[in-house]
């Protein structure tokens, strides 16, 4: 499986929280790992971990969406 393949993963693993989890929540991980994982930053950089976050977050910041995730999953 390619580290970019957010089909195949878990969204709530991704993010590194709980499928509980608030809107809130998610959010502030999102920020958290967007800014540790982000490519331009020295040392703890990765494009394809960046990549990866940002559309599991796309997915999980709409309601609709979330709903839709969670039905299937």
């Amino acid at each position: 499986m390619r580290m970019n393949d957010v089909h195949n993963r878990d969204l709530y693993e991704i993010l590194e929280v709980s499928p509980n989890a608030s809107q809130e929540t998610i959010e502030r991980m999102f920020r958290y790992l967007a800014q540790r994982y982000h490519p331009d930053r020295q040392g703890t950089g990765d494009a394809d971990r960046f990549d990866l976050i940002v559309k599991a977050y796309g997915r999980l910041k709409d309601p609709e969406s979330r709903a839709a995730y969670d039905s299937r999953h």
